[in-house]
């Protein structure tokens, strides 16, 4: 919310605009995506909040999603997770970690140690990429820790993927994969 996304209320309007000037950048872990039919019908009839509007959303913004996250809550499978990317103006980046479920390999909670995706690298390398970057550098810190180019953004089937090669080979065996 404070990055500029709204939720839609149950008569379509977009809710209030909490966004915040202060904040220059975001990261978004493994944010849910669009509601209306894309829930699931629990998800619909607990949880009807669950309907953002990223169209006002126009911080620079990492969105992370993990390839194996299946949510109970949505009717999609994990390109749910990566609607505020899709769905949102501005500048974005994507993050797309290959095996990682809803926690992204272990990040539950502040003492949390539950998780089903346990894997350790892939939240060191979370932690690598999203820690105490200044917005100005964070693209560029990870274009430098690729060693490739950034790629042009667009709609999914446009969009071209760039490995992150000196990363994914720290987070064996779940990849990597940026936009």
């Amino acid at each position: 919310m404070l990055l500029g996304a709204r939720v839609i209320d149950g008569q379509g309007e977009s809710g209030e605009d909490m966004s915040d000037s202060r904040i220059k950048a975001g990261v978004l872990l493994a944010t849910p995506g669009r509601g209306g039919a894309d829930l699931s019908p629990f998800a619909a009839a607990h949880f009807p909040f669950m309907n953002p509007d990223f169209s006002g959303m126009k911080t620079p913004t990492l969105v992370v999603a993990g390839d194996h996250d299946q949510s109970r809550l949505s009717t999609r499978g994990p390109d749910w997770f990566t609607d505020p990317y899709f769905l949102s103006p501005g500048s974005k980046s994507l993050l797309t970690l290959f095996g990682a479920e809803h926690t992204l390999g272990g990040i539950a909670g502040y003492d949390v140690a539950e998780t089903t995706d346990a894997h350790p690298e892939r939240v060191a390398l979370l932690r690598q990429i999203t820690g105490g970057l200044p917005s100005r550098c964070a693209s560029a810190r990870r274009r430098q820790l690729a060693g490739s180019p950034p790629s042009a953004g667009g709609d999914r089937q446009s969009a071209r993927p760039y490995r992150v090669e000196a990363l994914t080979k720290a987070a064996r065996p779940g990849g990597v994969e940026c936009r």
